[in-house]
């Protein structure tokens, strides 16, 4: 048997019923496009009303090169939100890692059909100087967890650290404050179990399953160059295990250029086990549709005795703004890992 009619009989142990829901899932975005008005990317408007409906999926391939290879139909997420003055509404549900086939190496298909609460808030603008938001929202830490959509993010990986130091999430309140047009205040606050506990309770939506989270952010823009730092303390559910960490960022645009760095550390609260990570990462626009991507990585990880640096180069064209085909290449600096990584993404 050849390996061409190998691989195809791998794709095919996906059973029909899951084929058909995979199929319907990607179709029935398309269908906004009937709206006269429909722009890709901007959603539907719901009759008269302030209320918007839209949502995003991407599609991954993975090829370890002299490894495995993995096909994911990695997420498919839908929205409603709205904005009525100084109030703002958004609520997003989404299925995460709804087909997965590896195949070559290690064999191995599944599929999930679980509905996750990624976000669900309403928030009161009353002025340029102060916000409040309350529900489950993206914790307003560093630069790259405020960009939680494929399609948006300069890769289709996310950075190690943007996982491993803090909550992505934050279920409860989140206050900012800006003072003389420039520095901006952040506190967060936490006191109940996340959000999506209400509907999995052992499996909520987000990188740690906690049920406390206190913080406090700063960043100060500077013409082309913006700071922030945040610092704060968790503690996981399940375990019941307690962290404190900090977290830095810089970000530098201009013109066609935008550097992007963050550093972040996590210890015990009693003292034990020591994360720290980051990342220092180059965009440059070669026009409004292609950029190449260029990043380095770093991760010291004594609870998972994972010590590795690594780096990538990456390629992202956009057809539009809210389309996006990515390639990118990964390799650690040891030689003995890479990996390349394509993806299809759409926000409609």
């Amino acid at each position: 048997m050849t390996k061409d009619v190998k691989i195809r009989d791998r794709f095919l142990v996906l059973k029909g019923e899951q084929l058909y829901r995979i199929v319907l899932l990607i179709m029935l975005s398309p269908l906004l496009l009937f709206s006269s008005d429909y722009r890709l990317g901007e959603g539907i408007q719901i009759a008269d009303t302030p209320l918007y409906a839209g949502g995003y999926f991407s599609l991954n391939y993975g090829d370890e090169l002299n490894g495995s290879r993995e096909f994911i139909f990695d997420d498919i997420a839908f929205m409603l939100y709205a904005q009525e003055g100084s109030w703002s509404f958004m609520s997003e549900i989404e299925m995460n890692d709804v087909y997965y086939n590896q195949f070559e190496l290690n064999e191995d298909t599944n599929s999930s059909f679980e509905v996750h609460a990624e976000r669900i808030y309403v928030r009161y603008e009353a002025s340029d100087t102060w916000r409040t938001t309350l529900g489950k929202f993206n914790s307003p830490i560093g630069f790259w967890n405020l960009m939680p959509i494929n399609v948006l993010r300069d890769t289709t990986s996310n950075p190690i650290v943007t996982g491993t130091i803090f909550p992505r999430f934050t279920t409860g309140l989140d206050l900012d404050l800006t003072l003389s047009q420039h520095h901006k205040l952040i506190l967060l606050l936490q006191a109940t179990p996340d959000l999506d506990t209400l509907f999995h309770s052992d499996n909520p939506y987000n990188s740690f399953d906690i049920d406390r989270h206190i913080a406090l952010g700063y960043s100060y823009p500077f013409k082309d160059l913006t700071f922030k730092v945040n610092g704060g303390y968790f503690r996981e559910r399940d375990i019941m295990e307690s962290w404190y960490y900090g977290y830095l960022a810089l970000r530098y645009e201009h013109t066609n250029l935008k550097v992007m760095g963050e550093y972040g550390y996590r210890q015990n609260s009693e003292g034990g086990e020591v994360i720290n990570s980051g990342y220092l990462q180059g965009v440059y626009g070669l026009n409004i549709r292609h950029q190449l991507i260029a990043r380095v990585e770093h991760v010291d990880d004594e609870w998972l005795n994972d010590d590795r640096s690594f780096w990538l180069a990456g390629y992202t064209y956009r057809p539009f703004a809210s389309m996006a085909l990515k390639a990118e290449y990964q390799r650690d600096f040891s030689a003995e890992w890479q990996k390349l990584l394509l993806s299809f993404s759409v926000l409609f």
